[in-house]
């Protein structure tokens, strides 16, 4: 199974996220093939495949549906596929089989809460036809399969959604709870470890940056992928 990640311009911290991302792929996942990035491609990185594909301003969901239909148009992308954020890394070992799709309560509690143009894609994706109301656009990879995922393309794609949840909406099985965490401030390392503390996953804002943030992951992945021809992580 091919891993797909797509990737923008807006890294804070040129790209160190995805640099870290790798190192936590490398060292922590099995069962996957080849890394294919969409979008953007930092120039220190090799041994992926690299497709181009450019966002639409002001759609960044529809952007994120067009990288991943990029990815399954490739003759040589797998007919499933694990989509991975670029800044989710894994902190423990873990094989692809093992993945599910988690979720973190419903779309409905989810609508209540979120703001701005999040909000809409949220309540775009509610007004869908479902099996389920699981909302899995939390900060976790997902697996996608081809055909399932091509369904999507159906959908009135001048409006928004999230689209985890619009794919997951009619999938049965293999759904677990999974509490979400994303960091977007500054914490001091120790709050960082206490963070990661019985979890596989951790996932970053752009203003989780620091140095307590540097130093966690530096500890837990400090040798350079076979996807890096640089070392060298820049400052935050």
């Amino acid at each position: 199974m091919d891993i797909v990640i797509p990737l923008g311009t807006e890294s804070r911290w040129n790209d160190n996220e995805l640099r870290f991302t790798l190192r936590s792929i490398e060292k922590n996942l099995t069962g996957f093939r080849n890394v294919i990035i969409v979008g953007w491609c930092p120039p220190w990185v090799q041994n992926v495949v690299h497709i181009k594909k450019e966002d639409r301003a002001g759609k960044k969901q529809f952007s994120i549906y067009q990288k991943t239909m990029a990815a399954f148009d490739h003759p040589e992308t797998t007919d499933s596929i694990l989509f991975w954020n670029d800044d989710h890394f894994l902190m423990e070992e873990m094989d692809v089989k093992d993945f599910r799709y988690w979720y973190d309560g419903t779309i409905d509690e989810w609508g209540q809460k979120a703001i701005g143009n999040y909000k809409g894609a949220i309540l775009n994706t509610a007004n869908l036809r479902g099996i389920n109301r699981f909302y899995t656009d939390i900060h976790t990879p997902i697996i996608y399969q081809r055909a399932k995922f091509r369904a999507l393309a159906e959908l009135d794609w001048s409006k928004e959604y999230v689209i985890k949840t619009a794919y997951t909406m009619n999938c049965v099985g293999n759904f677990d709870y999974l509490c979400d965490l994303k960091v977007n401030k500054a914490l001091p390392y120790e709050q960082w470890v206490g963070k990661i503390e019985g979890r596989k996953w951790l996932s970053i804002g752009p203003y989780g940056v620091c140095p307590g943030l540097v130093q966690l992951l530096t500890e837990h992945f400090p040798k350079r992928s076979k996807y890096e021809n640089s070392h060298h992580v820049s400052k935050y």
